[in-house]
């Protein structure tokens, strides 16, 4: 299995470079923000899939759900206020600890 720091290297830049190709040929226009949270969105769900195929679950689902959560606040500010997408992120993180929880005893 590969390490996470080497996957998490690999996943932000591949999709970094997809981005800058796409954005040079002029297919899709973003501003950083944007850019910021495609990158953020598509760590956030590597670390929940790390975690998935590893051992320690909570650890990597807590940590991908916060950067899922904050990229997806980046991207969308225009229709949803941050508040809720920062809310739903600390809802996921008490189920996901309470799972953990329940699964030790």
């Amino acid at each position: 299995m590969i390490s996470y720091g080497a996957g998490a290297l690999i996943v932000v830049a591949l999709s970094s470079g997809i981005l800058l190709v796409l954005s040079g040929a002029g297919a899709v226009q973003l501003g950083v923000d944007k850019a910021l949270g495609v990158l953020l969105t598509i760590f956030g769900a590597y670390s929940i899939l790390y975690g998935v195929s590893s051992k320690d679950l909570v650890y990597y689902a807590v940590w991908g759900g916060v950067s899922t959560a904050a990229g997806l606040a980046l991207l969308t500010t225009p229709l949803v206020n941050p508040a809720v997408v920062i809310g739903a992120a600390l809802i996921f993180i008490a189920a996901v600890g309470a799972l953990a929880a329940l699964r030790k005893q």
